[in-house]
C-alpha cells in the first residue's frame, strides 16, 4: 500500500496483486504533511486503524513498511499491526519496539523520523530487521491463513493500545522471506503497483527493474549490464533479451529486443 491519495482522504487502496479491501476506522486517512516516498502517507491518530482481512501468507513470508513515530504516553504498548499467528509489533517506550514472535526489545534511536521495519520468517525462524539491519531472531513454526491484518491497533479494541503516526509503503509478500542474512539494502524509491499485464509472465521473475525518472518524449542512453558470473565457457546468448518500457506503473507495456554483442 503506496497510501497515496488526496489530503484527508479514506480511499487509498492496496496496490499489490491480491488487490484486497482495506477497511478504513477512526481517524485513519492520508495525510500530504509527512511521506518517505510519493506525496502522501497514512496518518493515525491514536484513535483510528485500517484493516486488511482473508490474507494468508503461508509459512514463508515478510511483512514490511516505513513508520515514524508520534506516540506521547507509554502506560500501554502502542500497537503498530496485529496479524494473527504474525503476531504483534508495538512500541513499548520511547525508543523502543517489541515483536512478539521475537521475544526481545529493540532500540530504535530515531523512532520519530522515518524508520523502515521488516519482518521475515523462513524456514520456522522469525527475524525481524530494522533499516535493513537484523536485530534478532527466534524459532517460530505457525503458517498465517485466513487472518485479518490490522494495522495501527492490536486484538484489544482499547483505544488505549492504538498506535500514533505515519506509515509508508506497507508491504505484505506471502510465501517468500524476501530479506535473509545479516542486512539489505532498504528501497530508494516507492514499491511497483500490481503486476498489470506483466509481460514475462512470471511476475517479475528473473527479470531486473529500473526507474527510469524524469522521462522526455524519448528514453535514451540506458544502460543494462548483466554479470553473469561464474562465467562458463559454453555460455551462449539467445533471443530472451528484451527491454520493456511502462509509463503506467505495470499496467501496460512497449517491449523491444534488445541488441547484444
Amino acid at each position: 500500500m503506496h497510501f497515496s491519495g488526496s489530503d484527508s482522504s479514506t480511499s487509498s487502496f492496496d496496490s499489490g496483486p491480491l488487490n484486497t479491501t482495506v477497511g478504513w476506522f477512526g481517524d485513519a486517512k492520508i495525510t500530504s504533511s509527512e511521506y518517505k516516498f510519493g506525496s502522501s502517507s497514512l496518518f493515525v491518530g491514536g484513535s483510528g486503524y485500517i484493516t486488511s482481512s482473508n490474507l494468508s501468507l503461508g509459512t514463508d513470508y515478510t511483512i514490511e513498511f516505513w513508520a515514524k513515530s508520534t506516540v506521547s504516553s507509554y502506560v500501554y504498548s502502542k500497537n503498530l499491526f496485529y496479524f494473527g499467528n504474525a503476531g504483534i509489533f508495538s512500541q513499548v517506550a520511547s525508543n523502543t519496539v517489541s515483536w512478539d514472535l521475537v521475544p526481545t526489545t529493540i532500540t530504535v534511536p530515531n523512532i520519530n523520523n522515518w524508520n523502515h521495519y521488516a519482518f521475515t520468517r523462513k524456514n520456522n525462524i522469525a527475524n525481524i530487521f530494522l533499516n535493513g539491519v537484523l536485530q534478532a531472531s527466534a524459532s517460530n513454526s505457525s503458517s498465517v491463513s485466513n487472518s485479518t491484518l490490522y494495522v495501527a491497533r492490536g486484538p484489544s479494541p482499547s483505544t488505549l493500545t492504538y498506535w500514533s503516526g505515519f506509515y509508508d509503503e506497507f508491504r505484505i509478500t506471502a510465501n517468500t522471506a524476501r530479506y535473509d542474512g545479516l542486512s539489505f539494502a532498504t528501497q530508494s524509491i516507492e514499491f511497483y503497483n500490481n503486476l498489470g499485464s506483466d509481460p514475462t509472465g512470471s511476475a517479475y521473475s528473473s527479470s531486473l527493474i529500473l526507474n527510469h525518472q524524469s522521462c522526455s518524449t524519448d528514453i535514451q542512453n540506458v544502460n543494462v549490464v548483466v554479470l553473469a558470473e561464474p562465467l562458463s565457457s559454453s555460455l551462449s546468448l539467445n533471443n530472451n533479451f528484451n527491454l520493456y518500457v511502462s509509463k503506467d506503473s505495470g499496467s501496460t507495456y512497449y517491449g523491444s529486443p534488445l541488441v547484444y554483442q
